[in-house]
């Protein structure tokens, strides 16, 4: 048998290659459960948005005790279902940003400064998993407007600033090289998550002005009907 007898310095490099790869596990195990529970998120409100609006008139859901009484405590009523809906784009979005990062933090070396860079990341992404809970617990109907835009500027500025990061990590001095796949994600999650934001925010500016959202509604009725 042959035994190989490292120095300090080789000690020293298994070591960092140990705290490395445990590290990297500890990022993905992170991201998945960021994963999982967006997931979970998802199909929840998704499937009150399948649902559809209440079928109970609009001064009777502002009521919670006759939209129960009504079977509708968890639908959405016709003002609330846009801006739900653009709620679970940024939900999708959230998820894109999180698949981004699990594959950067699958593709990246083990250089000192590719896990200084994976650790910041990680940091990123933490704000991404804590809004998914703070996000939805908004989404639930009634919706509180003055609760829920705070919520959806933080979730939708958590969702730029990881892909942000991802799409400029490219660094030629240190080599660092993400595939480009996981660049493409984080470029169309990017353009994708401020247009949920804009969707997101002038719906509620429709539901907290009923009129804006009838003019609307004339407006497009004379251009479809234009004889009427």
């Amino acid at each position: 048998a042959v035994r190989v007898t490292l120095g300090p310095k080789g000690r020293n490099v298994i070591l960092e290659k140990r705290l490395a790869m445990g590290n990297r596990t500890a990022m993905r195990r992170d991201l998945l459960t960021y994963k999982l529970e967006c997931n979970q998120t998802l199909e929840e409100f998704q499937q009150m948005l399948d649902a559809g609006p209440t079928t109970a008139g609009e001064t009777e859901t502002n009521d919670q005790w006759q939209s129960f009484l009504d079977g509708n405590e968890d639908q959405y009523s016709s003002h609330e279902l846009p801006i739900s809906a653009a709620c679970v784009g940024i939900l999708k979005c959230s998820r894109g940003a999180l698949n981004a990062a699990l594959q950067a933090t699958e593709a990246g070396g083990s250089h000192e400064h590719h896990l200084a860079w994976l650790s910041h990341l990680h940091d990123l992404t933490m704000s991404i998993g804590q809004g998914l809970t703070d996000l939805g617990a908004c989404l639930y109907p009634p919706l509180d407007l003055a609760s829920l835009k705070p919520e959806i500027k933080r979730q939708a500025d958590a969702v730029t600033a990881v892909v942000t990061y991802i799409g400029d990590a490219f660094d030629p001095a240190a080599t660092l090289e993400l595939p480009q796949e996981t660049l493409d994600i984080a470029s169309k999650v990017q353009h994708a998550v401020e247009t949920r934001r804009q969707e997101a925010l002038d719906a509620i500016a429709n539901a907290e002005c009923p009129e804006r959202m009838n003019q609307s509604i004339e407006t497009i009725g004379r251009i479809v009907n234009p004889s009427k």
